[in-house]
């Protein structure tokens, strides 16, 4: 019998960060954050949108930001999903949605 070999790709890595944010399960985030920088999609814009909502979830907005900071192709992917804005209201920093 032949072995199946899936490996995951800037399509999966959003579905299953975005699961993990909803159920609230922040550490396994990381985790799945770990492997997508080891995997090469870390600056994927679609994936960086996710993980921006993650953090931002988790109130860890510093690593929020980190993540916006390191999307090389900010494009309207980026910004119109507001994510980054979306973050730093839920977490009452105003002063930083006026910056952006």
């Amino acid at each position: 019998m032949k072995k199946l070999v899936v490996s995951p790709n800037c399509f999966t890595f959003p579905i299953l960060l975005k699961s993990c944010g909803r159920i609230g399960a922040f550490r396994e985030g990381e985790e799945v954050h770990c492997f997508v920088i080891k995997s090469g999609f870390g600056a994927n814009m679609f994936v960086g949108t996710v993980l921006i909502e993650l953090y931002s979830g988790g109130r860890v907005i510093e690593a929020a930001y980190k993540v916006f900071g390191e999307i090389v192709e900010r494009n309207v992917v980026a910004w119109t999903a507001n994510t980054m804005i979306n973050g730093y209201i839920s977490c009452g920093d105003i002063a930083s949605v006026r910056c952006l």
